[in-house]
């Protein structure tokens, strides 16, 4: 027996957001565009860099925690299944069974999942439909290719062993004005963080020290450097068109101040994108290394004015 509707990711390299997004619009929970779910949460808000500048920077933080609270800040009540698979799991086998079972009941109630690695790219996808005579899942990642399906005896099986699913449960009604403000605010605290996510991890303006002492003590992966860069340089697109429209009203005219400062901000981070350029995940990575010193510039310059960015949205608060 088939069941479900297939669903895309919305178009966005923070596939954790594209999975959401895909997943709310499918079940009805969302009707707004993808770059104000991405403020509204506070996504857009996050930079994380490692300090070997690697690849695993952007999905390095507390998923239960954050992800529970980016969806309640738009009125989404979810649950989430999370823990890293081990050879000393006894209980594997049992979540397997337990996660199918909440996955299919979700699904039959219109409502597809978001997940972890649902394919081998070590991203997040979205469960969208089930076959119960032949034990797979159909799923969606952030591929433009086909995804094959997701066999019930592989779910949580990847090359980063996370067994992750998040399932949106109900839609209420929440104050906008209040989750703006609020996301603001989160915006502030992401910004001026001393503490680490991770060990090894920054965020904030401390993640623009980790980049920028990385890349001049030659500390890169290249491969790594460049997705991350690529992610940043989407999400603060994102961030300045849900600025456009937040500016516009009454409640944050805050934000006008700032616009044009978080303009050359994204400007400063195209021009990052093309000295790092993204080829694909098994591509060639050997850039010049004056591309490194340019870089050096343009996040020297990013760190200067995103920090009288957010002083500005903090005195206004």
């Amino acid at each position: 027996m088939k069941k479900g509707k297939k669903t895309m990711l919305g178009m966005t390299w923070m596939s954790y957001m594209g999975s959401v997004y895909g997943c709310l619009k499918q079940a009805g929970m969302w009707d707004d565009t993808l770059h104000n779910l991405i403020g509204q949460t506070g996504m857009g808000f996050h930079f994380i860099i490692s300090d070997k500048l690697c690849a695993s920077g952007p999905t390095v933080y507390n998923w239960t925690e954050e992800h529970f609270r980016m969806l309640d800040r738009v009125g989404i009540y979810s649950e989430q299944e999370m823990f890293y698979k081990s050879s000393a799991a006894n209980t594997f086998k049992a979540a397997q069974k337990i996660g199918a079972q909440k996955i299919q009941a979700s699904i039959d109630a219109g409502k597809p999942v978001i997940v972890w690695g649902p394919t081998p790219i070590p991203e997040f996808g979205i469960i969208w439909g089930y076959d119960t005579d032949d034990r797979v899942f159909f799923v969606e990642d952030c591929m433009p290719a086909e995804p094959d399906p997701l066999m019930y005896d592989n779910l949580g099986i990847s090359d980063v062993p996370i067994f992750y699913l998040q399932f949106p449960v109900e839609k209420v009604s929440y104050d906008k004005l209040k989750t703006i403000r609020k996301s603001l605010v989160y915006a502030v605290d992401c910004w001026t963080s001393k503490v680490p996510v991770y060990p090894g991890y920054a965020i904030g303006k401390m993640a623009y020290d980790f980049l920028i002492n990385g890349l001049q003590q030659d500390v890169i992966d290249e491969f790594g450097l460049s997705y991350s860069i690529n992610v940043y340089d989407d999400l603060k697109e994102n961030v300045r068109k849900y600025f456009d429209d937040i500016r516009k009203m009454a409640d944050f005219d805050l934000i006008n101040p700032i616009y044009d400062d978080y303009v050359r901000l994204t400007e400063i981070f195209h021009k990052a994108v093309q000295l790092v350029p993204f080829s694909s995940p098994g591509g060639e990575y050997n850039y010049p290394k004056e591309n490194f010193r340019e870089l050096v510039g343009l996040m020297t310059q990013a760190k200067e004015l995103e920090d009288r960015i957010m002083t500005a949205i903090s005195e206004k608060l």
